[in-house]
């Protein structure tokens, strides 16, 4: 609208810190992403009768919808800068693979 001539839109601002911590919540979320892809071949571990694979997937799917969640709703925290957003990230890796070694 502004390059038109046109006043700026007043929703802009909030429209664009909400989309941007869309993408870190993303950024963030890839960092366990591929650490799990390359330690498919190299973490190996045996599923048993013994594994409690509903509970890690009820606990990994609660923790992912709750930064789902703040990613639409929430504030940045520690997600407004880039280290905070790679601090996020592998400590969400520690948690996911921590919950892999103690439930299956």
């Amino acid at each position: 609208d502004t390059a038109a001539g046109k006043p700026a839109n007043p929703a802009a601002a909030a429209a664009g810190a909400k989309a941007g911590l869309a993408s870190r919540t993303n950024t963030m979320f890839s960092i366990p992403m591929l650490f799990f892809m390359g330690a498919a071949s190299h973490w190996t571990y045996s599923v048993t009768s013994a594994s409690k694979i509903s509970i890690y997937v009820a606990i990994a799917t609660i923790i992912m919808i709750a930064i789902e969640a703040n990613a639409l709703k929430g504030k940045q925290g520690p997600m407004t800068t880039i280290k905070g957003v790679i601090t996020c990230g592998f400590a969400l890796t520690i948690l996911f693979a921590g919950l892999v070694s103690i439930l299956i």
